[in-house]
């Protein structure tokens, strides 16, 4: 995966999968440039931030092979930590690995953190792209031949400004992601998925047409997680009660989906989660403040 990054003209995080704790602190400690802590571990074929550590000393290595390791040996590559914020480029392909729609979404944290922190989390699709990420997204659709698939990349923004891909993953962003797509471009993505499976091309023309004219979607979207058990504010009745009933205009915010979470995803996604739109940003950002 990191070299089809290099072909891409992506820097890429240094990292290597690695089976014992002196090849781990050897990969720490050595070069002209020793790397350094903190670094992150995780297995090499994995998703959710299941089984994934932030490493910050040599005894947290040993600690790791003495325990994940050692109850599930299996490949796990050992990384640079990148500092940055996390976003990502999503979209879909037809059969040729043509762009039949993307965007991006950006988390509050990463999900990793969001595990081991045990705390709520929050993430929201924004109408517009930067132009850096759009080119580096399209630059891997092209890498990676993408053809007939939703897909799931994740970057990080470095405080320098430079986007360093994290991974990519050849299937629909996880948990209600593609419901939130389509709040963001009152459209409904699973149709157009079937349309591509079943090569309706009159119907994915119709839509491509749609997407040139408008490529940007209509609204901010924001899934915000909380976790049971914590002393916030704002109870569930307030929150609801404070949205309008119809399609959002200036500050206004709608919920357009309130839920618990299925028991195996509340580590990464919280236990009880919100799903709200707006076409502004603050607003917004208020309202996840006030779940949180």
């Amino acid at each position: 995966m990191k070299e089809m990054f290099r072909s891409a003209g992506l820097r890429v995080a240094q990292g290597a999968v690695l089976s014992s704790v002196d090849q781990v602190l050897a990969f720490v400690h050595s070069g002209a440039k020793p790397l350094g802590y903190p670094i992150v571990v995780k297995p090499d074929t994995g998703v959710g931030a299941v089984d994934t550590f932030k490493l910050n000393s040599d005894e947290d290595v040993r600690h790791f092979f003495e325990t994940t390791f050692k109850l599930r040996p299996q490949p796990y590559i050992f990384e640079e930590y990148i500092h940055g914020e996390l976003m990502t480029f999503d979209g879909l392909t037809d059969r040729k690995g043509e762009l039949l729609f993307y965007g991006s979404f950006l988390y509050d944290k990463g999900v990793m953190d969001t595990v081991l922190d045990a705390s709520g989390m929050y993430y929201y699709i924004r109408p517009a792209l930067a132009d850096d990420l759009e080119k580096a997204g399209k630059s891997l659709v092209r890498a990676f031949k993408v053809r007939g698939h939703f897909f799931h990349f994740e970057f990080f923004r470095t405080p320098k400004g430079e986007l360093v891909p994290l991974e990519v993953n050849l299937r629909l962003p996880g948990g209600n992601t593609i419901d939130m797509y389509n709040y963001a471009f009152d459209y409904d993505f699973y149709q157009l998925w079937a349309d591509v499976v079943a090569e309706k091309e009159d119907k994915l023309e119709a839509w491509r047409a749609k997407f040139k004219a408008t490529p940007k979607a209509n609204y901010f979207v924001c899934y915000s997680g909380r976790k049971y058990g914590q002393p916030y504010q704002h109870a569930h009745e307030s929150l609801l009660s404070r949205c309008s009933s119809g399609s959002p205009q200036g500050k206004d915010v709608q919920m357009v989906m309130n839920m618990e979470i299925l028991p195996l995803f509340r580590s990464a996604m919280g236990d009880y989660a919100y799903i709200f739109r707006t076409t502004d940003e603050e607003a917004l950002l208020q309202m996840n403040k006030d779940i949180h």
